[in-house]
């Protein structure tokens, strides 16, 4: 996915950034474009990630998932099934290709994203919550521009 701009963060950088904008509502264009490239890159360390979203409905959460796997390149699943007008949980794994949904009566509206590896040296933590429309074009919520 074009982010607009070429940023090449390590492993370590890209961690940081992840961490710094979790649970961030308010960001500039560059952070927003960071945060993107940061969580593409640990990707790029890991065999697998597993996408928690929250969302207000399964609509919502369908657009949020979409946008999420088609930036980390993934097919997404039917979404038919899991069709709830209320507050959703889906958690989609890209290994098994599976999705998982239920009524969610928390807080938060966000992503989660947990990366997985089986070896050591490759990259494995739990990040988030992330804007649901982050990876939508023109997304705005900025902050200082």
């Amino acid at each position: 996915m074009n982010l607009g701009i070429d940023l090449k963060l390590t492993r370590t950088e890209a961690e940081a950034v992840v961490k710094a904008m979790a649970d961030r509502s308010q960001a500039t264009e560059l952070e927003w474009q960071t945060l993107r490239q940061a969580l593409l890159e640990l990707q790029e360390h890991s065999e697998f990630q597993i996408f928690g979203i929250c969302a207000s409905n399964s609509a919502i959460a369908g657009q949020s998932l979409r946008q999420y796997l088609t930036a980390f390149e993934y097919e997404y699943p039917d979404f038919s099934k899991h069709q709830l007008l209320q507050p959703v949980y889906w958690k989609y794994n890209s290994r098994n290709r599976q999705l998982y949904s239920d009524a969610y009566s928390g807080k938060y509206e966000g992503v989660l994203i947990s990366y997985h590896s089986n070896f050591s040296e490759d990259y494995s933590g739990t990040h988030g919550h992330f804007p649901l429309a982050l990876w939508q074009q023109n997304f705005k919520v900025v902050l200082n521009e």
